[in-house]
């Protein structure tokens, strides 16, 4: 890099600090970069950060522009059209993105650390009732840092911060008000001052701890040096601190211990409290692990989709269903992935209604289940135009359909849903338990 290129770099990165002036350029990124966009706007961007694509909208007719202007990047190399977008690909998954000039250029860093800002992969956001966590009673509150956390709770953060800024002043209440002072700056992205309010909150009780975990993310701070004791933490937190481990890990590049973790947590629970609380971030790291390129990350990405809560609607249901059958084949319980499928024709959207269906009919034939099939086929010759379904791979299939179906999604709850639950966990453990699959090493294909 030359000298004027390295002036550049950190300046940008000052710029890139957003209100918070304290941030050493390097300190929690790598490499920073401004990409003119030319004579293109973009009017808005959308990060997929653990599949390391960035999401760029233009202005009406100035898609190939962008594209030219945004292949000149060196921390995102690739750019491809994707319907109205440009789809940038990058080195890294640890990105912070914004676009600046008014859509004249877009602002990239890779990071040291995770990425903090709301987004499909961000950081999950919870909070407490004050009486399970040692700050009072419940809500309202009677204390400042309890009313505090029932205020952000609420979404009044201007007032949260006010309370939380009294109560750092108290020996009891400090560490947690600390901690959410440091969340509320992350909001604003004055990172160097979310750190030091995580400073501040020490290591010693439950919300120190938190704060530890969040310093760690947000330095890149080695695995080993991660020192959390869990027996400090109430149950009530126990959900987010699992939820950060897992996606530290999903960042790491291992999905499959990530879902493997999650999988285990839920099990352990009387009730689904992990994903319930935050089903979306759950949910992405699922199909993180079902579409990894390693099998044993896509087996463990099987047994967390299986233990999600309410799957089969909600964010995400026809993608999970569509990876999750494609890895219940793979592993020998087709039927398993069919009736996912079925359960979820509902979720899919128009452009990809006829794929989910072909793939359900497919997957009741490998699994010899004809009945089933037709009714899917019969579902598709009323819900697709005709020329799709005289085409393509639903013409291969053999049968007709059934004469009168009911709702296709109906198939997938009789009483053989347990078996074919059974069924793909069988497959999933016997494939691991035979070496084809490893059970705790990733990178095997």
């Amino acid at each position: 890099m030359t000298a004027a290129a390295t002036i550049l770099t950190i300046a940008l990165a000052a710029a890139a600090a957003s209100d918070d002036a304290k941030v050493a350029p390097l300190t929690i990124a790598t490499e920073v970069e401004r990409v003119p966009l030319g004579s293109a706007r973009a009017t808005a961007v959308r990060v997929s950060a653990l599949t390391r694509q960035i999401f760029v909208t233009p202005r009406a007719g100035e898609l190939g522009a962008l594209l030219k202007a945004l292949r000149r990047s060196r921390i995102c190399p690739t750019a491809e059209k994707q319907g109205a977008d440009a789809v940038l690909t990058c080195r890294s998954s640890k990105l912070d993105v914004a676009l600046s000039e008014g859509g004249r250029a877009l602002d990239l860093r890779q990071l040291r650390g995770l990425p903090w800002r709301d987004a499909e992969d961000g950081p999950p956001r919870f909070t407490y009732d004050p009486a399970a966590v040692g700050l009072g009673g419940g809500c309202p509150g009677d204390t400042l840092a309890g009313r505090g956390e029932c205020l952000l709770t609420a979404g009044d953060f201007e007032e949260a911060e006010r309370l939380f800024t009294k109560a750092l002043a108290t020996s009891s209440e400090k560490a947690a008000a600390a901690l959410r002072l440091g969340d509320l700056a992350l909001r604003r992205n004055a990172v160097a001052s979310a750190l030091d309010f995580y400073e501040a909150a020490g290591a010693s009780g439950p919300f120190g701890q938190l704060a530890v975990q969040r310093r760690h993310e947000l330095l890149g701070l080695a695995e080993k040096e991660l020192h959390l004791d869990r027996d400090r933490v109430p149950e009530a937190m126990l959900p987010e601190v699992d939820l950060r481990r897992a996606r530290s890990l999903a960042f790491a590049g291992r999905a499959g211990e990530a879902a493997r973790l999650l999988a285990q947590r839920i099990g352990d629970q009387p009730t689904p409290a992990l994903c319930a609380a935050t089903d979306k971030l759950c949910r992405r790291l699922a199909l993180v692990a079902l579409t990894s390129q390693d099998r044993a990350a896509r087996a463990e990405g099987l047994a967390l989709y299986a233990s999600l809560p309410a799957r089969a609607a909600g964010a995400l249901a026809a993608e999970l269903a569509e990876a999750a059958a494609d890895v219940a084949a793979e592993l020998g319980a087709p039927l398993y992935g069919a009736n996912a499928l079925a359960a979820t024709v509902s979720a899919a959207p128009p452009q990809a209604l006829a794929h989910h269906l072909l793939r359900a009919a497919e997957l009741f034939e490998e699994a010899g289940q004809p009945a089933r099939r037709d009714v899917i086929l019969e579902y598709a010759r009323l819900r697709l135009p005709e020329s799709v379904f005289k085409s393509g791979g639903f013409t291969a299939l053999p049968g007709n359909a059934a004469p009168a179906p009911s709702a296709a999604h109906e198939s997938s709850s009789d009483e053989g849903a347990t078996k074919e639950l059974a069924a793909a966990r069988a497959a999933i453990s016997a494939a691991q338990g035979s070496g084809t699959l490893p059970a705790t090493k990733e990178g095997t294909p």
